[in-house]
Formats: structure tokens, C-alpha cells, sequence
């Protein structure tokens, strides 16, 4: 959740979405379930997201995200890093 944390926060909201939903897959293919209190947390995080870009461009960047690898988020994540 970190790094989707951080784009949110340095007005790269769709990024923060893609990585976000890069995030989901890989720890729901993981049988990986967040704590509640930081599940509660991410949803929150992706509300305000979902309300900064719009639905369909949340909806746009949550499947690209999905559809990445691990590998190939954390590639894109680093390109991004600058």
C-alpha cells in the first residue's frame, strides 16, 4: 500500500490506482488479506481517489493495474520514483 500511498500524496492520483490495484491482485492471488483497521484505511484511500479522477478513470487505471505482474509493478513503481 506504500508506494500507491505516496503517488496519492504527490498528485498522482491515477497512478496511486494503478499501483493500488497491481496491490490487490497480488495479495488476492496470495490469499493475503489486509487487517481491518488498514483495509479500512486503503478503502478510504481509494474513495477520495475514485472522487479526485472520476469513476471511469478509476475504473481505467484499477484494471491496467490489475492486469501488471508483481514484477511489473514494481518496475513501474520504481520508473516513477524519478
Amino acid at each position: 500500500m506504500g508506494l500507491s500511498v505516496l503517488f496519492a500524496g504527490t498528485g498522482r492520483p491515477a497512478e496511486a490506482v494503478r499501483l493500488a490495484g497491481a496491490l490487490d491482485s497480488t495479495i488476492t492471488a496470495a490469499g493475503i488479506a489486509f487487517e481491518p483497521v488498514v483495509d479500512a484505511s486503503h478503502r478510504a484511500m481509494l474513495d477520495e481517489l475514485r472522487v479526485v479522477i472520476g469513476q471511469a478513470a478509476f475504473a481505467k487505471a484499477w484494471s491496467a493495474g490489475q492486469a501488471l505482474s508483481l514484477g511489473e509493478a514494481v518496475a513501474e513503481a520504481r520508473s516513477m520514483q524519478g
